[in-house]
């Protein structure tokens, strides 16, 4: 019924509107259309001042009434910090919403159509322009400059005593781990969760540091006036940390932890940058405006200046791009001769590599071969004999310290991309377009755990969002010494043994000599000993 009132009120409102403007168009008509049109500027006038006071008185109810209804008293130390900032910040733009609209409907009543007036024309005014724009200006870097100060504070170390808790948010939910008696997180991994053997959060169970950890779900318990530090994870999309009364905000991304005490590089080379630029612009405008004891210079055009603006600029771009595009013709060109070749497939959520074997050539592969239930994960044509000695492994890519390494890049189902951060790689892999690339590691994995930490992996990341288990989809890089590397490849399996275990030597049961066996046992040939 509610809604049916609304419609007819709509329709109503509309006809009489048309109504009006039909009446208006007739009374112009026969009053003379110059004289309909001075009446109407003066009722227009004279509306407008209504619709001001009644629009301001409109903005204090409103603020009278939601005041404080909305978020409420902040609930942490700085959120009443962001609440002040806040507060100036309406103060300001309140004061400037009602000088300008006081203005704008003032001017728009006072200086309406007159008969005896004659408007005054002029271009610009440099005092003017300079007190609108350089007033904005310190106004805004003085609210940005406050604004980054608490974002640092907020997303800097946390003090020593804070309370550390992880929340980890999946469809649709959040979970809570809090370390226990040891105050130490235990070690997870996400092919660890498993919501039916109640590990939700991937919890290595072997680590004992797990064995003490607490998790909730729904309800976080914090203390009172004590810091508190959220570590924030994601276990299937982009989920966000939404605390409104304690006046914070994170993204909770699935594979990378972020913070609420984390410090953002970026943000301060960019606020730098921003500040010299604005200082610069600001000062110049200072400088060099209008003075009856200096002429300026106008011209049309000047050849050099442009050559200069426009030369400048392009040869560094074209030498920054020189540069790109070299190293990744390089990158993406002809592997030396020596590399390791290493065949790499993404599919949902997984990477698998192909190394070749012994033959050092790789077996052809067809995608209707695929077929996992018969151990062919990537569609290996057995009737090749090149496929015989390769090997197929999942998860880890071991690869040979300081000899280049040529990928292969595949996909079995949709886009994946394989993302390398520390070896500064990225290359999509696609569905039937196998892409290539090559790199030379420096470090081995043991090299590199001294030099940044025991928890250190080389990464496998995909960074094309590939569907509801993407954040699972990591693979880790073992680089290891050609000792190390040749032991490796000696211990594997072919794929082939896997697809056809029959096949396999080591499965094969040794044929024994029955000769040897009677002279050893003579029963066991059937021979009957005399007494």
């Amino acid at each position: 019924m509610s809604t049916f009132l609304i419609i007819a009120i709509l329709i109503l409102g509309f006809v009489i509107t048309f109504q009006i403007a039909k009446a208006s168009e007739y009374v112009a008509i026969l009053r003379g259309e110059e004289k309909a049109r001075k009446q109407s500027n003066r009722i227009n006038g004279f509306l407008l001042l209504i619709f001001l006071i009644v629009g301001l008185i409109g903005v204090y109810y409103c603020n009278e009434a939601l005041k404080g209804k909305l978020l409420g008293e902040s609930a942490s130390d700085h959120g009443e910090k962001i609440d002040m900032m806040l507060y100036i910040t309406i103060i300001l733009t309140g004061i400037v919403f009602v000088i300008t609209q006081v203005l704008l409907f003032w001017f728009a009543y006072k200086y309406q159509e007159s008969d005896t007036r004659k408007s005054y024309y002029f271009p610009h005014n440099n005092k003017l322009e300079l007190i609108w724009t350089v007033i904005p200006a310190i106004a805004l870097t003085v609210l940005v400059g406050f604004g980054l100060f608490y974002w640092y504070k907020i997303t800097g170390d946390a003090p020593k005593n804070a309370l550390v808790v992880e929340i980890t948010g999946s469809q649709f939910k959040w979970e809570m781990r809090y370390p226990g008696r040891d105050g130490v997180f235990g070690k997870k991994y996400f092919k660890e969760i498993d919501e039916a053997k109640s590990n939700p959060l991937g919890q290595i169970w072997d680590d004992p540091a797990n064995h003490d950890d607490i998790v909730v779900t729904g309800d976080m318990p914090i203390v009172v006036n004590k810091p508190v530090k959220l570590i924030i994870n994601a276990k299937d999309v982009i989920h966000d940390v939404g605390l409104a009364h304690f006046r914070m905000k994170m993204d909770a991304v699935p594979g990378t932890p972020t913070t609420m005490w984390m410090l953002y590089i970026t943000i301060i080379l960019t606020g730098i940058v921003f500040v010299i630029t604005q200082v610069l612009l600001f000062w110049f405008a200072y400088k060099y405006q209008e003075s009856d004891t200096r002429k300026s210079y106008y011209f049309p055009h000047n050849n050099k200046l442009e050559l200069i603006w426009t030369v400048i600029p392009a040869i560094a771009l074209t030498v920054l791009v020189g540069f790109g595009l070299f190293y990744w013709y390089k990158i993406t060109g002809d592997a030396p001769k020596n590399a390791l070749v290493v065949e790499i497939t993404g599919s949902q959520f997984k990477w698998e590599m192909r190394y070749p074997g012994r033959d050092g050539v790789f077996g052809k592969k067809y995608f209707k071969e695929i077929d996992e239930a018969k151990s062919n994960p990537l569609g290996q044509i057995w009737d090749d004999p090149a496929n015989h000695d390769d090997i197929v492994v999942t998860g880890d890519m071991p690869i040979v310290v300081n000899k280049p390494v040529k990928l292969i890049i595949n996909a079995k189902d949709v886009i994946h991309d394989v993302g390398l951060a520390h070896f500064r790689m990225k290359m999509d892999a696609v569905p039937g377009t196998p892409t290539t690339m090559w790199f030379t590691p420096k470090f081995t994995t043991a090299q590199a755990k001294e030099k940044w930490g025991a928890e250190f992996v080389y990464e496998i990341s995909c960074d094309q969002m590939c569907g509801k288990g993407h954040y699972s989809m990591r693979g880790t890089i073992t680089v290891i010494t050609q000792e190390e590397f040749d032991r490796w490849m000696y211990s594997q399996q072919p794929q082939y043994y896997a697809a056809f275990p029959d096949r396999n030597p080591a499965n094969t049961p040794a044929i024994t000599d029955s000769v040897k066996v009677a002279s050893v046992n003579p029963t066991a040939a059937g021979t009957t000993l005399m007494n």
